[in-house]
């Protein structure tokens, strides 16, 4: 988010060496896998990172195998990590639902902020 940049501090320098990651990589990985040659449509996955909304905003998440998630709401430039351990509690939109809960979470904390 920012182009990588924080403050007057760029978190990964610009250069076209190729041990840096291009941020198109990191597009192409948000990106919807699409159409399948089954005729099949994957829309809620891009390629190691899941894609959603909830309550309007676009998000992508990454996911661990016990509730640990990075999850991005990219129009409200936020970033939550949750280390938590906990069990599924059930699907919503082909995510587990404690990826909802810590989204609406985050966005009520930060409203209260603000």
């Amino acid at each position: 988010m920012d182009d990588l940049q924080f403050k007057d501090f760029r978190t990964i320098p610009a250069s076209d060496d190729p041990k840096f990651w291009p941020l198109d990589f990191m597009a192409d990985l948000m990106s919807t896998i699409g159409d399948l040659p089954d005729g099949s449509s994957i829309k809620h996955y891009g390629y190691q990172i899941w894609l959603g909304q909830n309550r309007g905003h676009t998000f992508s998440s990454m996911n661990g195998l016990h509730g640990q998630y990075i999850v991005m709401v990219h129009d409200l430039d936020l970033v939550v990590v949750r280390t938590g351990f906990s069990q599924p509690k059930g699907n919503r939109r082909n995510l587990d639902v404690d990826v909802y809960h810590t989204i609406d979470f985050a966005m009520d904390t930060v409203g209260a902020l603000s």
